[in-house]
């Protein structure tokens, strides 16, 4: 989902809403009432479909132009701007130039016009029944990779050739992606060995890696679902430094903690695998971003915060054994940071 153009005038929001929709654009208009005026924020849901939307918005402003010369000027009425300047958004309107919209707006409050355009509210949004996957290439392409690599490697279980010392495929890729080479930790219990020995991206490459089914699709349908609507929101680019920044920040701490440390729920743990790190970034960043942008089209439902909420609690309790919690929570509180630390501009209206 893009931002595509904000408006102080709900008629010709309204106007250039079914506009798009009338060139297949697919297309919902939200409102600020807090602002003064009322803020029409009108956003692309397709990424696909941004660049066709804004040769649309050009299309649009010329037509209205065009519009305003024809028509007298006491049919026409300029609304108030903030700084006392008229600017590409703060249009003029055009009044009795859609009858249809005069009639609905007269008689709909603002709240339900914009239902009318658009059944969703915010917690619809967040519903993981609704969100769109789309052209989401960076989720796609991690649950992609997490699936075929998690097998190859027989889920961080890799199985050797009983009549000769020769590696198979599946302890080669382990050893490849692990954060450590199993086999020069055995011998040096350095988990920092292999990084040293210019081995940069195992940090990185440990994410694809799951311990067993159960655990490569909790992951899976969280990234779907988590990441997928962030994609939609902020783009690819910033899902992708977000997802970064979040997983090294986990990985880095599940190895810094004690590895005979009390309680066995925060031991480290070099050979920690899966996209902990990631999902609970994610969560964090859809969890505290709308606090810090008041017009975030998202919020996550309650049933999400418990979910999560509970899953780590129930993590860190001896029940569960242990656990890669210095991941999920390095990576939870990445995301939280990266919520209050991005500049507002980029939510919502990065390009790629």
């Amino acid at each position: 989902m893009r931002l595509l153009d904000n408006l102080q005038d709900e008629p010709t929001a309204q106007s250039l809403l079914a506009f798009l929709r009338d060139h297949d654009i697919a297309a919902k208009l939200d409102y600020d009432s807090a602002e003064n005026p009322t803020i029409w924020t009108l956003w692309v849901l397709d990424e696909d479909q941004v660049s066709t939307a804004q040769q649309l918005l050009g299309e649009f402003r010329d037509q209205q132009s065009a519009l305003r010369e024809t028509v007298p000027a006491t049919e026409i009425e300029t609304p108030s701007d903030l700084g006392g300047s008229t600017s590409v958004d703060d249009q003029t309107v055009v009044q009795g130039s859609n009858p249809m919209d005069a009639s609905e707006n007269d008689s709909q409050t603002p709240e339900q016009e914009v239902l009318r355009s658009d059944d969703m509210d915010h917690s619809e949004l967040a519903s993981p029944y609704t969100v769109e996957l789309g052209s989401k290439r960076v989720t796609l392409t991690l649950v992609i990779f997490s699936i075929l690599l998690s097998m190859i490697s027989n889920f961080g279980n890799p199985r050797g050739r009983r009549e000769t010392d020769e590696q198979t495929l599946e302890q080669v890729t382990y050893s490849r992606l692990a954060f450590v080479d199993p086999i020069l930790f055995q011998d040096s219990k350095d988990p920092w060995l292999s990084i040293r020995r210019g081995e940069i991206w195992r940090p990185l490459t440990a994410i694809f890696i799951h311990t067993d089914p159960l655990h490569l699709a909790f992951n899976v349908v969280w990234l779907l679902f988590l990441g997928s609507a962030l994609e939609r929101i902020e783009g690819s680019k910033v899902l992708l430094l977000i997802l970064l920044l979040s997983h090294i920040a986990g990985s880095l701490l599940q190895v810094m903690l004690p590895m005979n440390s009390m309680p066995i729920s925060l031991q480290g743990n070099p050979f920690a695998l899966g996209a902990s790190g990631l999902v609970f970034g994610s969560f964090g960043y859809l969890w505290l971003r709308p606090q810090f942008v008041s017009e975030y089209p998202i919020y996550l439902v309650p049933l999400n915060y418990i979910l999560m909420i509970g899953w780590l609690t129930f993590c860190l309790t001896p029940i569960a054994g242990s656990m890669a919690n210095g991941a999920q929570l390095g990576g939870l509180f990445t995301g939280m940071a990266l919520a209050w630390l991005l500049p507002n501009t980029l939510s919502s209206r990065s390009t790629k």
